[in-house]
């Protein structure tokens, strides 16, 4: 269960841990976002985005209970013209390599490296940003 809402806000990407176990720790997704054009209002540096696909292969290490997914974003941004203001499509392609957590962080762990927190409720791995 994949779910993006918000620009620069929360982006949710739900697997269960069961989910996950069940595909002997590894799987590929690919998925094709929208997102809705009132997200944008906002904003004056992007009009909005679309054809946005979002694929990659998730790999559990389950002696440090850590998610590593490799992803792919493509898709186009639709930004104005800084002379015009008019809709001018860019488009991008963006590589990420995302660690989850099934636990909280050690105090003494680096900050920097991007944790995720597990949620008990739904068993489930959450994407903050």
């Amino acid at each position: 269960y994949n779910r993006f809402c918000g620009y620069g806000k929360v982006i949710n990407m739900k697997y269960s841990l069961q989910w996950i176990i069940k595909h002997k720790g590894t799987f590929d997704f690919e998925e094709e976002i929208t997102f809705p054009s009132e997200m944008f209002e906002k904003y004056a540096h992007i009009n909005g985005l679309k054809d946005v696909i979002v694929s990659g292969t998730g790999n559990l290490d389950t002696r440090d209970k850590r998610l590593y997914v490799d992803l792919n974003i493509k898709g186009t941004m639709i930004l104005p013209c800084a002379l015009t203001l008019e809709d001018v499509d860019y488009p991008f392609d963006i590589d990420s390599t995302e660690v989850f957590s099934f636990e909280k962080p050690d105090s003494h762990e680096n900050p920097i490296l991007k944790y995720r927190e597990f949620h008990e409720k739904n068993n489930s791995v959450q994407l903050y940003h």
